[in-house]
């Protein structure tokens, strides 16, 4: 087998998978009507797009007639490994996505610029404006409401983060969670 003949198999494979992981992106965009509040989404879409369109005319340069011979000379082993590696890495996409369907399901892909703005409402409305309640009950010498309102205010952040941590992934199992698993990234205030 010469080089460019592993090289037109790797544009192949190249083209054939990004076109795919476009494809899902843009359905998952289109799926949830994020075309103009999501451009990240967009953009995902858009690289891997023309990934594939670039990698296509690799391909249609290699068999045209008239420009094959030149095309084919100018895959040396360096690029052959490229497309390779590349072909490869779309390849491994594929093969992970059964194992992650939760992060490639739908928009979930991406984050929802909806759903985050509700629950910073649902942070406003249950946590923050509870505190506001208690310290002026407390301003005003009210501590039986103050305690109150701290209260509702607690439940409700316990609640969100419930919900919210639920929601994202199942608890993890009694032994499961290695050392230092459960950490915090960033400092509490």
């Amino acid at each position: 087998m010469e080089l460019w003949q592993l090289a037109l198999g790797a544009n192949v494979v190249v083209t054939l998978a990004y076109a795919a992981i476009a494809t899902r992106v843009f359905r998952a965009v289109h799926a949830s009507g994020q075309w103009r509040t999501n451009p990240l989404a967009v953009a995902t879409g858009t690289i891997f797009l023309t990934c594939a369109a670039g990698h296509a005319g690799h391909v249609e340069h290699m068999l045209v007639p008239h420009t094959a011979s030149a095309a084919r000379a100018v895959w040396d082993w360096h690029f052959v490994l490229i497309d390779v590696v590349t072909a490869g890495v779309g390849l491994r996409y594929w093969m992970l996505r059964s194992r992650f369907g939760s992060l490639i399901r739908g928009a979930s892909l991406f984050e929802d610029v909806a759903v985050r703005r509700q629950e910073a409402f649902d942070i406003q409305d249950g946590v923050v404006q509870q505190l506001a309640t208690a310290k002026m009950a407390f301003e005003l010498g009210d501590q039986a409401a103050g305690l109150r309102a701290l209260e509702v205010g607690l439940d409700a952040s316990r609640r969100l983060v419930h919900d919210r941590s639920s929601a994202a992934s199942p608890a993890p199992r009694a032994g499961t969670a290695r050392p230092g698993e459960l950490r915090r990234k960033v400092a509490s205030r």
